[in-house]
Order: structure tokens, then sequence, then C-alpha cells
């Protein structure tokens, strides 16, 4: 019993020395020898190469009519006709809606008729004038005489500047019964029809709105001001647009930075002006904006894939032969995919662009073929 015991307890003894013996034998290993057990993790690589990158500044805008006018009567009167159909295309001056004219005629003609008589009045006060200032001369009259016709001249002149003016006011009128379009552009809803009495200056009868060209405007974080103005100081600043769920991409150009930045939000607005002769662009519309100001000359750049974040900031594996290296970077922007970077790489060395989840400082790697 007692042997048992010792043989058991003598065993037990063995199995602790040996495993602290090959504890310590495998802790004092090198590195590379535990490292080089593990087996190698396949990676794509990416060269860190120079190229000149476009700067630009991406934002959401809104699409917005060049000119937006709301049509309305100018007097009290009744449509009698329509000349052209919900969401038309117009031209300035095009007549849209036909008033009735009917009085305004009869009264324009009213206050014709009283011009002319007020002019025949004004011709014969004109010759008792100029009889009478002769007829003075030889003492037939008094001067009192002469002067109350003069008054008189004077008094019918004025008169018959008024019912000139009458006439013209009337003329004005009258031409408001046609309504035309102001600008070009594409009408909206028709809101009053025929039969309808309209009033001056009361609700809307259509809107039309001017979109070619059109306008799409942006709000720009303030860190940008300097070098949008910069930029529109050195020429025109092109301006693209993509539409939602389109692979189309209108050019415009940057046309006016707001003069204030909104301390609220910190932004300022910025409007680009497109042509829009397809009218791809349609006001309320979301589009994605990118304002190309300016280039960055041989910026060193990898693909974004290829950053990775951690606590302590940007970094990538550089592959070196069959290892990796953990190197931290300084990111100085992202752009269309691309990694522009300031600090860490050096042109001609590659970085892994996959596989850096199973990566590690000093980690064997197996380089994949192009296109595997």
């Amino acid at each position: 019993m007692k042997n048992s015991v010792w043989r058991r307890t003598l065993l037990a003894v063995c199995a602790g020395i040996i495993s602290i013996g090959v504890f310590f034998h495998f802790k004092s290993a090198p590195q590379d020898l535990q490292k080089s057990a593990l087996p190698a993790v396949p990676v794509s690589v990416a060269p860190v190469a120079t190229q000149d990158i476009p700067l630009q500044i991406q934002a959401v805008g809104t699409v917005m009519p060049f000119q937006s006018v709301a049509i309305k009567s100018r007097i009290e009167s009744q449509i009698v006709e329509v000349k052209f159909q919900d969401g038309d295309v117009v031209k300035k001056g095009d007549v849209l809606f036909v008033l009735d004219d009917r009085t305004i005629k009869a009264q324009l003609e009213e206050a014709k008729a009283e011009l002319l008589r007020d002019k025949a009045q004004l011709e014969d006060l004109k010759l008792q004038y100029e009889r009478n200032k002769s007829l003075t001369e030889g003492r037939a009259i008094s001067k009192q005489v002469v002067e109350s016709s003069k008054f008189a001249v004077e008094a019918q002149t004025a008169l018959v500047t008024a019912r000139m003016a009458a006439v013209d006011n009337l003329s004005v009128q009258q031409g408001y019964t046609q309504i035309v379009a102001p600008i070009d552009g594409r009408t909206g809803t028709i809101t009053t029809t025929v039969g309808n009495n309209v009033k001056i200056n009361d609700v809307p009868l259509v809107t039309i709105n001017q979109i070619q060209p059109i306008l799409v405007q942006s709000s720009l974080p303030q860190a940008n001001f300097d070098e949008v103005r910069r930029a529109m100081h050195a020429g025109a600043v092109v301006v693209t647009a993509k539409i939602e769920n389109s692979t189309a991409i209108v050019e415009g150009k940057l046309e006016y930075i707001d003069n204030t930045i909104d301390k609220g939000t910190g932004t300022f607005v910025a409007r680009a002006l497109f042509a829009n002769l397809d009218e791809a662009l349609w006001p309320g519309m979301l589009v994605s904006v990118t304002l190309t100001v300016g280039q960055i000359a041989n910026a060193i750049v990898i693909p974004e894939v290829a950053v990775q974040n951690s606590y302590s900031g940007d970094f990538v594996f550089v592959v070196e032969g069959d290892k990796a290296q953990k190197r931290t970077i300084k990111v100085q922007r992202h752009i269309k995919g691309m990694a522009i970077i300031s600090d860490g790489l050096r042109v001609g060395e590659q970085v892994a662009t996959d596989g850096m989840l199973s990566l590690s400082d000093g980690g064997a790697v197996s380089v994949r073929e192009s296109g595997g």
C-alpha cells in the first residue's frame, strides 16, 4: 500500500518537472521559430504608388429651379381661355390665360372719347387766348380777361394730360387681360380653369419653373471654405452631380457661395449651375455633389481597403518577402477608393489588401498571384 502511494507521488512529480521543462523550452525559443510554426496567411497586395489626385469635396445637394414664378392675375375678371396644359414647356411671352376684357374695352373707348373732347376744348381755349392777347394791344379788353383766358388754357391742358394718363392706364389694364409667361420654363398644375373669376394678386393660377439651366445647392463644412474660395478665385470650379440609383453624372460649375457661415451648423451654402439640356436634374431632387477645388501632385496613394484602424491610429501591413510588418501611417484623405498617405510609407512598398484580420506583426504570409 505504501509502495503504491509512493509510486503515484513520484510519477506526479516527474510529470510536473517535464511540463515545466517543456514550458521554459518553448518560452525561450526564438519568436520567429514560434511564428514559423503558424501557417502562412494568404494575402493580396497592392503597390504604394504616386498619382496626381484631384482635390475634391463630397456633399449632398438639392436641385432648385433657376427661376420660379407664381403666375397671378393683375386685374379682377373671368378666365375665358387657357392656352396651355399642365407640364407644358413655355417660352417668355407665350399667352397662358385670356381674361374677359369687355368691361375694360368699354372704359377705354369712353376715356378716348373724353380725351378727344377735351383736346378740342383746349384748342378752342387757345384760340380765345390768342384773340384776347391781340385785342388787349388795342386796349379793347382788359388785361384781366387775357389772364383769365390764359389760366383757362393751362387748366384745360392739365385736364387733357390727365385724360391721356387715364387712357394709358386703361390700355395697360387691357394688356393684363392676356396673362403671358414672364420666363422660359415648364409649367406646373393649372389651379384655376375657364369660367372662374380671378382677383388681383390672388392665388397663383400656375407656377413656372425654369429648369434649363438649373441650380444645385449644398451645405459645405466651414473647414472647406478657404479652399473653395481660393478655387473660385483661380478659375471655374467644376461640380458634378450624381442622381441616386443612376449611373448618370452631370457636370456644371460653382456659381456662388453665401456671404455668411451658419454658426449653428458650421456650414456655408454653395450653389452650382448646370445646363441641364436633357432635364436629368429636376427641382426637389437630392443628388450627390462633388466639387473639384484643386489637385494634389504626386500624392502617395494606396487602396482604401488596405487601411486598418485602431485606438492608436491608422495602420497597414507592409508585405516584405514572406513576412508582414505592421506600419503606423497618417491618412490625409480618402478619394474614390484610394487613401492619400502623408506619412509612414515609401513608394514601391507592397501593402496587404485582404486577409488583414489574420495577420500579425512579423507573421508569415503568402502572396496570391494577381487575379487569384
